[in-house]
């Protein structure tokens, strides 16, 4: 089964698509997804300016690369049924847990909690409110997996 960093490293060989999977890997290597962009462009061997440059010309930003990679990391801690929805939301790096659900229901089109729903991980004692299947159209057309096997954040085992 692929991996995260897998996930994050589908968009072929171009020396651009090399480009972002260098920058995802990177941020998802950092402490808490919030590396100033210089510190990652200058890891990355390029000025800040160049990177920005760079990725304006691949019609993304930095803000959407770290984004992108929240999601995926988030998606990844939620198939996990051990950690609650705090656990995942400050291994995100977001500091109130509001603020993660807030940007899930964004990415996802769904609540955190609907999304473990979607997945099958509804708590035990606990009706699921979804019965539906799970359909790209049910989350906002965007993929489901619950990919689990980086080794760069705790809950990626």
């Amino acid at each position: 089964m692929p991996g995260l960093f897998q996930l994050l490293s589908d968009e072929g060989h171009s020396s651009d698509a090399f480009l972002i999977r260098r920058l995802k890997q990177a941020i998802l290597n950092g402490p808490r997804f919030d590396a100033a962009e210089a510190d990652i462009a200058r890891d990355l061997g390029l000025s800040a300016r160049t990177l920005r440059r760079r990725l304006h010309c691949l019609e993304t930003s930095y803000a959407q690369i770290i984004a992108e990679v929240r999601f995926a990391f988030a998606k990844q801690c939620l198939s996990d049924p051990q950690l609650t929805i705090g656990d995942v939301a400050d291994r995100a790096g977001y500091t109130e847990v509001s603020n993660f659900r807030n940007a899930f229901k964004r990415w996802a089109h769904v609540s955190p909690q609907a999304f473990r729903d979607l997945i099958g991980l509804t708590q035990p004692g606990r009706a699921s409110p979804l019965t539906q299947p799970i359909t790209k159209a049910s989350i906002g057309g965007r993929h489901l997996s619950a990919r689990n096997t980086s080794k760069e954040r705790p809950c990626l085992t």
